[in-house]
């Protein structure tokens, strides 16, 4: 078979699913891809299922030349994401998870928001949630549409509308599409387990450049049983994550003499960690003795119970420091 080629000002971009145990799923997600009107894609596969199934899937149904598939048995969740951002040739990259679902113009709409506009460092656009079956689901808050029409944002103005809100505004990481050039600044987040690493990927392409929204469904975000979010020690690590961005923010605003954004981020991160005490932490506490006690769980509550100490340590010396001044 010949190798096929594309013109030259249709740059390569690389479509990254990371997948494990649902091939269901899966599968639909995959004919969302190869349904795209963009045709110069590098499509990855990281697979670290504990059967074979997804594999039998893509042996047996797939015979696009731009799927490259590899089942990766030793992998675990943060090393099967890293895998994937780290072996792609793609000018852009599209992280898909494995059960969201993209519309077939999106590849093509944002590759041309960042070929006219060469400052933007994120391109994004409104999502429909969807349950398991598919069916729309409605009235979820960070899902509603930013803006009516094509939108360019300032990086300044998006980063702090995300800190306003302290909600996923821009969407989750199968919303957008992003500059292979950018992934050294955004890979660290990926590399820990981070609940909200898709926040703070925001956070700091916010901060290199501007953004694009565009006001179409481009994607979906499925909702379902068995989401890691839906684990009362991610939702924990999550709220921590936040506590972290306010912290950093109110220090850097400090630094730049940015009053009103200082005491936005400060008056943030003292409603949360006042809220950490009386609710998250004991609600937490709550929900993981009703789950079948593992090695595993009980590893990652000494973690964030390790790192809950850690907030109120940092809390109250900032607290007592702000009272000698």
């Amino acid at each position: 078979m010949s190798k096929k080629t594309f013109p030259i000002d249709t740059p390569l971009v690389s479509i990254l699913i990371p997948t494990h145990n649902r091939p269901g799923f899966f599968r639909e997600t995959l004919a969302s891809v190869l349904q795209q009107t963009y045709a110069n894609l590098e499509i990855i596969v990281s697979d670290d299922s504990t059967d074979d199934e997804t594999e039998q899937l893509v042996r047996s149904e797939i015979h696009d030349p731009r799927v490259h598939y590899v089942h990766r048995t030793d992998s675990n969740m943060t090393k099967n994401f890293v895998w994937v951002l780290t072996h792609f040739h793609g000018k852009y990259f599209n992280l898909l998870m494995d059960d969201d679902l993209i519309a077939p113009e999106k590849i093509e709409m944002m590759v041309s928001c960042y070929e006219q506009f060469p400052h933007v460092s994120l391109v994004t656009s409104y999502r429909h949630v969807i349950d398991a079956e598919g069916n729309r689901i409605n009235g979820v808050k960070a899902a509603q549409r930013l803006a009516e029409e094509p939108t360019q944002y300032s990086g300044t103005d998006l980063h702090r509308l995300l800190l306003e809100r302290t909600h996923n505004l821009i969407g989750e990481p199968s919303t957008t599409l992003l500059r292979k050039k950018d992934l050294d600044e955004i890979l660290p987040f990926w590399q820990t387990y981070r609940p909200n690493a898709d926040i703070l990927t925001w956070l700091r392409l916010t901060e290199l450049g501007d953004a694009v929204y565009l006001p179409f469904p481009l994607s979906s975000f499925r909702m379902h049983a068995g989401q890691d979010q839906d684990n009362p020690l991610t939702f924990f690590g999550g709220v921590c994550d936040w506590l972290e961005v306010y912290l950093h923010e109110a220090e850097r605003a400090m630094r730049a003499g940015d009053d009103d954004l200082r005491t936005l981020c400060w008056e943030k991160y003292t409603v949360i960690t006042r809220n950490l005490v009386t609710r998250f932490w004991p609600e937490t506490l709550v929900a993981v003795r009703r789950t079948p006690e593992d090695f595993a769980t009980q590893t990652k509550l000494l973690s964030l119970e390790a790192r809950y100490q850690r907030v109120l340590r940092e809390y109250e010396r900032i607290v007592f420091s702000m009272k000698e001044m």
